[in-house]
């Protein structure tokens, strides 16, 4: 999944924690895109609850695709290799 952290009416933070309370969706794969400037403590809080954060301030979008498609397919090489 590919959650940004400011959002309308429940901002990503809240969005996170539900996940990771759900039995269903603790273990789904976030990563995290955002434009918000995080402090050092809210990094910290998202890298322990998800596997990636991309800050989209002063990242271009290709490089930002490059990360997600890097992530991607790390992801399908765990994936086939537990099922292996």
């Amino acid at each position: 999944m590919i959650l940004d952290i400011m959002m309308p009416h429940m901002d990503g933070f809240a969005v996170l924690e539900q996940l990771k309370k759900s039995k269903e969706h603790k273990d789904l794969p976030v990563i995290i895109v955002t434009a918000k400037n995080l402090t050092n403590k809210e990094k910290s809080y998202l890298r322990d609850r998800a596997g990636f954060v991309i800050e989209k301030s002063g990242t271009h979008i290709e490089k930002i695709m490059e990360i997600l498609s890097n992530k991607i397919k790390e992801n399908a090489s765990n994936d086939q290799n537990i099922n292996n």
